[in-house]
């Protein structure tokens, strides 16, 4: 289950592209395209270097009118759904 400081990071499995404002993702592993549009393709550009879901929420509350509460909510539902289909990973971190 993916929370508010699970560090998340783009499969290695996927490519992606942008197309205007939209992200097209390929899972290499098993031959799917994926489209993600607005907040998806957001999200999804954060993601171009780790970070965890707290970072990835701040910055959609600062480009998007969303209260901190919803978008923590609903980018944890999508965060969800991205790591179930292996399109991210959590990343594993040592014990400080």
């Amino acid at each position: 289950m993916i929370n508010p400081e699970s560090r998340l990071k783009r499969s290695t499995q996927c490519v992606s592209c942008e197309i205007t404002e939209d992200v097209i993702i390929l899972d290499l592993s098993l031959g799917g395209y994926y489209g993600l549009e607005g907040v998806g393709s957001a999200i999804w550009r954060c993601l171009e270097a780790p970070r965890t879901v707290m970072e990835i929420v701040d910055h959609l509350v600062n480009e998007f009118e969303v209260s901190q509460e919803t978008c923590e909510l609903e980018a944890t539902k999508f965060l969800e759904e991205l790591a179930n289909r292996g399109l991210i990973v959590v990343e594993e971190h040592a014990a400080a």
